[in-house]
């Protein structure tokens, strides 16, 4: 009989090439500070080696999202402004996703698309620039 604590937990993200040029990050569960800082560096290394033009950060099979999870929000809508690249969010309408985001005051900072199917199918505008 196999334990619980023998099992494997599964990752709290995964990345994928969703479609060509479209950057797919699956988050799930409880988003805490030792999945961030993995997720921190798969993404530097997303960035540096894949030409995707489109980030989307799927939200909605998170059970908690912590202070750790929107400065890496933050940060990523800014290094994808500045590299000319888009961020969607998917799933804000999951409650665990959606309180924090609201009172943070980010929600409104992002795009963002109910359904990961909605995402993939709807274009995003273009970032605005500001001088």
């Amino acid at each position: 009989m196999i334990r619980p604590d023998e099992l494997d937990p599964l990752p709290a993200f995964e990345i994928e090439e969703a479609t060509p040029r479209t950057l797919l990050v699956r988050l799930r569960g409880d988003v805490d500070a030792t999945a961030i800082a993995r997720l921190r560096a798969d993404l530097d290394r997303e960035f540096r080696e894949t030409p995707f033009a489109c980030l989307l950060l799927d939200l909605s099979r998170v059970a908690l999202l912590g202070s750790d999870a929107l400065d890496l929000l933050l940060e990523l809508r800014r290094r994808c402004r500045v590299e000319n690249r888009h961020v969607v969010l998917v799933g804000t309408g999951c409650p665990a996703a959606h309180r924090p985001l609201l009172v943070s005051g980010l929600l409104p900072l992002f795009h963002t698309r109910l359904t990961l199917q909605a995402a993939l199918h709807r274009p995003v505008l273009a970032p605005v620039r500001y001088r």
